[in-house]
């Protein structure tokens, strides 16, 4: 599923895979850790920008795990599946536009708190 954080109550908690093509974040099901980043991504039909962008603007492409602990979102680990992120500025733009999205929540990336 697109991720929406303006539908998020500030209640919720769960953790889940996700993977982010531009501006697009994608999200696995709460909780749902057993789907590979190569099926979530084969299943919004964006593997092939993926790719492109891999060998292209590799900051436009990030992927790892979400965590959500109400208004604390933190970004963490990656896709050994799809081999992301191939930079850190591709982290630090997943963790910038989710800020900016929505503003009213805590959003981290975790390699910056070790």
């Amino acid at each position: 599923m697109l991720l929406d954080l303006s539908t998020f109550m500030g209640t919720e908690q769960f953790q889940s895979k996700f993977i982010r093509v531009g501006n697009d974040v994608f999200i696995t099901n709460p909780d749902d850790l057993t789907t590979l980043h190569i099926q979530l991504a084969e299943l919004h039909k964006v593997l092939d920008r993926i790719y492109d962008s891999k060998t292209g603007n590799k900051d436009e492409v990030d992927g790892g795990e979400i965590f959500v602990d109400r208004k604390v979102i933190r970004i963490g680990s990656h896709s050994t599946s799809l081999g992301l992120p191939l930079t850190q500025k591709a982290r630090d733009i997943t963790v910038q536009k989710l800020k900016k999205r929505n503003p009213k929540f805590s959003i981290r990336d975790l390699s910056a708190d070790a």
